[in-house]
């Protein structure tokens, strides 16, 4: 079983609520609260496609029962790309005690398309571990978000704004799809 849980997000939304209005041609104020809902609303759709972080926040995520750690003891991280790697714990499971590992004896790796978390050469995921918990912060700050990524949000909150009212339409559209997709973090799939 696997738990990701998207804290405090610290960074900027990586479209404006200009931007989104040039797109949809909207000439007036009296739709800026709908923009400002739809904006973290496709983003947030647009991350959980590409399994990427548009916007600056932390991560934690949560490795249960036969999920913990894969790929040769190195624990892949659903979310790149990757700043920091925060904490590290793991529950006992002779004692149900929450307990801290120390960073030194993990590695981040950290690359464009995945990132894991390693025990350093003679340290090793503790035996006794009901679930571990890996906290970290991860994101792109405002400008460093890939233009096609941007592209995609601002056609979608355009797609969403002018659909509105149907409530079906929820889900990235095709155009929206195709310049995320060379974006998509496959491996975690």
């Amino acid at each position: 079983m696997r738990d990701v849980i998207r804290g405090a997000i610290t960074g900027s939304e990586p479209i404006t609520t200009a931007e989104a209005k040039l797109q949809a041609r909207i000439d007036t104020t009296a739709d800026d609260a709908l923009l400002a809902v739809l904006i973290p609303a496709v983003r947030s759709a647009a991350e959980q496609f590409t399994r990427r972080a548009l916007v600056a926040g932390s991560i934690t995520y949560a490795v249960r029962g036969n999920d913990k750690p894969v790929c040769r003891d190195a624990l892949a991280l659903p979310y790149v790309p990757v700043t920091t790697l925060t904490s590290l714990a793991y529950i006992s499971a002779s004692t149900g005690a929450t307990i801290a590992l120390s960073a030194s004896d993990f590695v981040l790796r950290n690359y464009e398309g995945f990132a894991f978390v390693a025990p350093v050469v003679g340290a090793m995921w503790p035996t006794d571990s009901e679930e571990v918990r890996v906290t970290y912060t991860c994101g792109y700050a405002q400008a460093d978000v890939p233009v096609d990524i941007k592209l995609a949000l601002l056609l979608s909150v355009a797609e969403w704004y002018d659909q509105r009212e149907d409530v079906e339409q929820r889900t990235i559209g095709k155009a929206s799809r195709a310049l995320l997709t060379p974006w998509r973090v496959r491996w975690f799939e």
